[in-house]
């Protein structure tokens, strides 16, 4: 006998079945997919979509002229999208842009918002697209063995795996080169981008579709802009699309410039450096002289600890292997539009390549480098990539440390050891860290904490967990780095910054909310739930709790785009009855705006179905959807 949950999940796996179908398809690369519109066709389609979409932190931001479709969103919206699809006549609306500054600056990017309708269909074309390319991604990563990668929106990686991949395999390299494309999405060619599309994708209607998304306009100020660049800086299918046009940048990257190294170090062989091997060799005959001296005493047992020490010390600093003979390291990695290229080279190598791929991004892509960003630095000055810092310690800089091996006969022998030669090291980037404080209000310039007056307008409770979740979050972005000890002067700054604010909503002073709440900020608040009234703590957790929390394993998106392990729990509720009157009357889906701001009212006669329940999207009928949003 089954259980309820089990019978669910293969009830949902009856209705994902044309998904999955089409997602074991393209587990070969080489498939050419003739047939893809038919899947737009099913409203099932548009429900999965939801359940992943609705979840977004934006998902009820509201675009242009639209008609809130996420905030009652059913079965029968879903029937009417697929009922468009299948007559031809589903059009995309333009989308809302909106200026926000970028961080630091003064000048300010774009960002477009889609139809909350346009959002459940770009999230289908996504997941189809997804499905089709994610496949080729993998492959091409490991054909050229993660020597050419990409990690920006992809299932199972991050932005750690991309720094990590650096630190690990750039100990060779002595050069890089931090590349950044300008106005990167909003100068993608739509032609060339339909183009690459068509190389997998034959069915003329799905590409029409992206046409028609790419081409829908832009409204700013309400007035209408035509969209004949780029793809929407907002919509959910961009970072996709944007990847697929990109993998011909990074097939350039491989076959013209990396493959070649690798050809030229599979045919050399690194040979010894003759001044080492002397080195080494007069180190050896002084070490076995001093030996032999050891009972003596004297000056000439002091000439040769002294010849030994120089010896040693001099091949030290030598390399052990000619240079030139070396094997050279190359390494490429890409997070959306930022990428990095760390290699073994010589300055005039390194500039060479750079005017290679700027040509090649300009006349292939019709994309331009942003020259400013682009930068070639060494890699024992360090660079900052996606908000880490990444330095090489060079042989200047290597630490020696004098180690005891047991002699067969009884005591112990004395050995210098290098304990930093080559290694790459990842810290927090303090400096954009601490900026992004001070853009939020946090600390002031000279990084003195201070309150921060918008939060001072709600109780002590909502003060202290939203520090806390912003220390909390930081440090789980950090938490794989070297030299955590960093990130002390962050947790100083926001535990008396939430102090101040605290202080500044009771007008009062720091010594008195401390002494009120104590060194951790503990607030306590009384909660009702399922008719129990309970009691709920929060407090500024210590870095030493932080690290004893929060374990090493990251959560990804599962590498399936219609895997209903993550998702099915919203997307069954569309099939089932009203959870408040049992009708099935057009079953949709309500959005409780904040489950905490649920308040008692005897007037309501669902007021203790909705205290009960623990989450932000219900299913409701018809009749008692508008019960709720009418106030009745």
């Amino acid at each position: 006998m089954k259980s309820k949950q089990e019978l669910l999940r293969t009830f949902m796996d009856t209705k994902n079945t044309k998904l999955k179908a089409h997602t074991r398809r393209n587990e070969n690369t080489s498939h050419i997919n003739y047939k893809v519109y038919y899947l737009l066709c099913h409203s099932h389609t548009f429900i999965n979509a939801y359940a992943k979409v609705s979840k977004n932190l934006g998902a009820l931001t509201k675009g242009y002229n639209d008609e809130e479709a996420m905030q009652n969103f059913g079965k029968i919206q879903a029937e009417r999208i697929a009922s468009k699809f299948l007559e031809g006549s589903y059009r995309f609306s333009p989308v809302r842009r909106v200026w926000i500054p970028k961080p630091g600056k003064k000048k300010k990017r774009p960002v477009d918002t889609p139809t909350q309708e346009d959002r459940i269909v770009q999230e289908a074309i996504r997941g189809i697209l997804e499905s089709i390319y994610e496949p080729e991604f993998v492959e091409f990563e490991k054909n050229n063995d993660y020597t050419a990668t990409n990690y920006g929106f992809r299932p199972q990686k991050s932005t750690w795996d991309a720094v990590d991949l650096i630190t690990q395999r750039s100990r060779r390299s002595n050069l890089v080169i931090e590349g950044d494309i300008k106005s990167a999405y909003n100068t993608i060619n739509q032609k060339k981008l339909i183009h690459i599309l068509s190389k997998r994708i034959k069915d003329k209607k799905f590409l029409d579709i992206i046409k028609g998304m790419l081409r829908s306009g832009i409204m700013e100020k309400n007035k209408f802009e035509h969209s004949l660049t780029g793809t929407p800086q907002g919509g959910i299918v961009s970072p996709l699309l944007f990847n697929i046009y990109m993998l011909e940048f990074d097939k350039f990257v491989y076959e013209h410039i990396i493959a070649p190294i690798q050809k030229e170090n599979h045919e050399k062989k690194p040979q010894k450096n003759k001044e080492w091997r002397r080195l080494a060799y007069n180190a050896n005959l002084a070490l076995i002289a001093l030996r032999e001296e050891e009972t003596g005493k004297g000056g000439k047992r002091q000439l040769l600890k002294r010849e030994f020490k120089k010896n040693q010390s001099d091949s030290f600093k030598t390399p052990s292997q000619e240079v030139k003979s070396l094997p050279k390291s190359i390494l490429y990695t890409r997070y959306a539009d930022d990428w990095v290229i760390v290699m073994t080279g010589k300055a005039r190598d390194v500039i060479e390549v750079k005017e290679k791929l700027s040509n090649f991004i300009k006349e292939e892509l019709h994309m331009e480098l942003d020259q400013d960003k682009t930068k070639i630095s060494k890699l024992t000055d360090g660079f900052c990539f996606l908000g880490y810092s990444i330095r090489m310690y060079d042989n200047k800089t290597c630490k020696r440390m004098t180690i005891l091996r047991r002699k067969p006969g009884g005591g112990y022998n004395r050995f210098l050891k290098k304990t930093t030669s080559r290694v790459v090291n990842c810290i927090p980037d303090m400096t954009r860290l601490r900026n992004k404080l001070i853009r939020e209000r946090f600390c002031l310039k000279d990084y003195w904490p201070t309150a921060n007056k918008y939060l001072s307008q709600v109780d002590e409770y909502e003060i202290v967990l939203k520090y806390e979740q912003i220390m909390s979050g930081i440090y789980n972005y950090y938490r794989l780095c070297d030299n955590l000890y960093l990130l002390d002067h962050v947790h100083y700054l926001l535990t008396y910054s939430c102090a101040k604010t605290i202080a500044l909503r009771r007008k009062s002073t720091m010594p008195q909310v401390f002494s009120r709440f104590g060194k951790s900020l503990e607030v306590k608040r009384e909660k009702k739930h399922q008719g129990n009234t309970f009691t709920s703590t929060i407090k500024i957790t210590s870095m030493k709790e932080l690290k004893a929390r929060l374990n090493m394993r990251r959560s990804h998106r599962d590498p399936d785009p219609f895997n209903v392990v993550k998702n099915w729990r919203t997307a069954i509720k569309l099939y089932q009855d009203c959870c408040m009157c049992g009708s099935d009357d057009r079953i949709a889906m309500h959005h409780l705006n904040s489950l905490g701001n649920l308040k008692l009212n005897e007037k309501d006669k669902h007021h203790r179905i909705r205290s009960q329940i623990d989450r932000k999207q219900i299913p409701v009928c018809h009749s008692c959807h508008m019960d709720i949003t009418q106030g009745r």
